[in-house]
């Protein structure tokens, strides 16, 4: 390929001031300008569409090891998918090739049949032969047509529609060896899949291409130990806290690594090598299958069902069409059945990430996990979505991104489950703390009613011992009421008898009074009556005292002897 150096540039620079007379004014100048430019434009295109025809021929020398020969490609769409290499051969259709302009050509999904030639011309000899690699380990029947010293073609076959046994070198892509030959030789490619039609080309020198095996190996083998590592881990948690949300990443995480190794090849030719039939129809199954439980692992992770009713049901929705599909994947034609699931992730990034969004927006850190693992693989997934449909070249990054992002999804999706548990166990201790808190204070309250209501207890036996005390004191003041009348009317008949025996003497000394022996002995009768009326009235008084406490007692002295006498 012819570049411009810096130099030359510099030089077109002063032929284009050279070119404008001093004297011109300034419209004229930018217009004399603008035919300058256009002229160098049309001669630069003239120069490179020569330089671009001049690379029709690849020179295999022993300044490279590798060659992508995308852009030395000429190309012919057989939309009728009944050439042979005959007819191709032939003058009537060498002039309706048509020359590559990209590295890796992708025509998308496409039923017609695609010729491709190109030609080599070896100018190292210490290779004993060349590597042809065909870097798309999907495609389904691949032609190779050899040319021979007598003019006819040596035919070989691969493809995915064919037994991995069948291959010539046993590697996940498709690789044909190339004599080193010094004369021109042309080739051509018959091309015809389902799938994609995208033709990465690539010749390599031997050791060239070990290394590279060498170096994917390497890559490969840290990709996948990255899925298992997450699998064993994720597994291990899952058993032991019995979380729904880690059993649905690692079906997951194992649903789309099976994916990416039949992508990549290497589930064709280390799982099921003479599955032809599972190994056409897997890639569109796990896609299915992967999508299923990305539904699930979405509303478990982000609590859905809480946060965002309407979302989780449309997942519950999605995960049933994921499961249509996964059926249907086993009676479709693969062109057909990969175009149904290519719906499953184009329709579930857009709902999980504005949910993730959400949810981090309510507070809910873990979605930021979620939130970055998703972005980057959907900027990777659309990026091979448009390549498969050939909307976009196939590149490095188109090729390898989703190896990347979803390597760096995985990792971001297990933190983000150990910051969830992290942050179920934090709202966990709180929620136990406030119910501890809670279950104080609601104790503290039935305390306090338990000491309330023992006090209204207290108060009121204290009121009941009060009215009983009332009562007795009541009964008492009834019954020495009625002692007190009772010892009234005694105390009134009494009285009443030595009165009428004092009134009755009275009488009789007043009217019958003979002499003065008989007025003597009833003044006797009279004066005896008065003094037990007097005693009678001296114990009603001493009573009245003792009962209100104003008794009075007098020390005298007596003889014991007298007052046992008086006791009996």
């Amino acid at each position: 390929m012819i570049r411009m150096n810096d130099k030359h540039k510099f030089k077109m620079i002063i032929v284009a001031k050279n070119y404008i007379p001093k004297n011109t004014n300034k419209s004229e100048a930018w217009l004399m300008r603008y035919r300058f430019f256009a002229c160098m434009a049309i001669y630069t295109s003239t120069f490179l569409t020569s330089a671009l025809h001049a690379q029709s021929l690849i020179v295999l020398d022993s300044l490279h090891d590798e060659y992508p020969i995308g852009r030395y490609l000429w190309l012919y769409e057989d939309k009728s998918a009944k050439l042979t290499i005959d007819s191709v051969v032939s003058g009537s259709y060498a002039s309706k090739f048509f020359a590559s302009q990209e590295e890796s050509p992708n025509f998308g999904y496409t039923s017609s049949v695609y010729w491709a030639r190109f030609s080599v011309v070896s100018q190292n000899p210490n290779v004993p032969y060349w590597y042809l690699e065909f870097a798309y380990p999907m495609f389904d029947h691949i032609e190779l047509y050899m040319p021979t010293s007598t003019g006819t073609f040596v035919l070989k076959r691969t493809g995915d529609a064919l037994a991995f046994s069948e291959r010539e070198i046993a590697y996940r892509n498709y690789v044909f060896s190339l004599p080193n030959c010094i004369d021109t030789m042309t080739y051509f490619l018959r091309l015809q899949t389902q799938s994609s039609m995208s033709i990465p080309l690539k010749i390599w020198t031997p050791v060239s291409f070990k290394d590279k095996t060498i170096a994917e190996v390497f890559i490969l083998g840290l990709y996948y130990g990255i899925f298992l590592v997450m699998v064993l881990y994720n597994s291990f948690l899952a058993i032991s806290l019995r979380d729904k949300s880690y059993a649905f990443y690692v079906f997951y995480v194992l649903g789309f690594g099976v994916f990416q190794l039949t992508w990549n090849g290497l589930a064709y030719q280390f799982l099921w090598p003479d599955a032809v039939w599972w190994n056409n129809l897997a890639p569109a199954f796990f896609i299915a299958f992967s999508g299923f439980w990305v539904a699930n692992f979405s509303r478990s992770f982000l609590d859905l069902k809480r946060f965002l009713p309407a979302i989780d049901k449309l997942l519950i929705a999605l995960t049933l069409f994921c499961v249509v599909a996964m059926g249907l994947t086993m009676l479709l034609p693969y062109i057909h059945a990969i175009r149904l699931v290519y719906a499953v992730p184009l329709v579930l990034l857009p709902i999980v990430i504005p949910a993730a969004v959400f949810c981090l927006r309510k507070g809910f850190r873990p979605a930021g996990y979620f939130l970055m693992a998703w972005t980057l693989f959907l900027v990777t997934s659309v990026f091979a979505v448009l390549r498969n449909l050939g909307l976009v070249p196939t590149n490095f990054f188109t090729i390898y991104g989703t190896q990347i992002g979803s390597a760096l999804e995985v990792i971001l999706l297990s933190l983000g489950l150990a910051d969830r548990i992290n942050s179920l166990r934090a709202e966990k201790e709180k929620a136990e703390a406030e119910a501890k808190l809670r279950e104080m204070a609601d104790q503290f309250v039935i305390e306090s009613s338990i000491r309330e209501a023992e006090i209204e207890r207290l108060k009121n036996v204290e009121l009941a011992n009060a009215l009983i005390q009332v009562e007795q004191q009541k009964n008492i003041a009834q019954k020495a009421n009625a002692f007190k009348t009772e010892l009234l009317s005694i105390a009134a008949h009494d009285l009443k008898n030595p009165l009428q025996s004092i009134m009755g003497f009275a009488e009789l000394i007043y009217e019958k009074a003979l002499s003065d022996s008989d007025i003597k002995q009833m003044a006797a009768a009279i004066s005896a009556s008065s003094k037990r009326m007097s005693k009678l009235i001296t114990d009603l008084l001493q009573t009245t005292a003792l009962d209100s406490g104003q008794l009075i007692l007098h020390k005298e002295k007596n003889c014991a002897l007298a007052v046992a006498c008086v006791s009996h």
